[in-house]
C-alpha cells in the first residue's frame, strides 16, 4: 500500500484508491476508456478529467493483497469502496457504492477536497 501512497505523492496529487470486489463490473463500462471505470458518474469524459487532474486514482480488487489492511476500515458493506488519503497515507474520507446520480459523486470529490483543506490548516 506504501508503494502506491508513494507514486500519488510522487504525481504531487492525493490518492483516490477504488477497492471492488467484482472484476469487469458490467454496469460500469465506459465507453470512453479501455480500462472500466467503477462508478457511473466517472462515464463523463470530462468528470474524469476532472477527477485524474486533482486525484491520483488508482483501482484494486478486494482480493488485492496490498489493500487488505485497507478494507478493515471501510464502514459500509458496499462495493465499490472509495478511499481518498492524504500525503501521509492517512484516510481522510470514505464513501461506497455505486449510483446513477452523479450528485453523489460530485458531493463526494468535493468532500475528500474539505478533508485535504482542513489537514493543511
Amino acid at each position: 500500500m506504501q508503494e502506491i501512497v508513494n507514486k500519488a505523492n510522487q504525481s504531487g496529487k492525493p490518492l483516490m484508491l477504488i477497492i471492488d470486489d467484482t472484476p469487469n463490473r458490467i454496469s460500469a463500462k465506459s465507453r470512453f476508456f479501455k480500462k472500466p471505470i467503477w462508478t457511473i458518474a466517472l462515464f463523463e469524459k470530462k468528470f474524469f478529467k476532472t477527477v485524474k487532474n486533482e486525484f491520483y486514482v488508482y483501482y484494486a480488487l478486494s482480493s488485492n493483497q496490498a489493500v487488505k489492511e485497507i478494507l478493515a476500515y471501510k464502514a459500509t458493506p458496499d462495493y465499490p469502496a472509495y478511499f481518498f488519503f492524504n500525503s501521509k497515507g492517512e484516510i481522510i474520507y470514505q464513501n461506497s457504492g455505486i449510483s446513477d446520480q452523479k450528485e453523489k459523486y460530485i458531493k463526494m470529490l468535493e468532500n475528500a477536497k474539505l478533508a485535504l483543506d482542513s489537514q493543511s490548516i
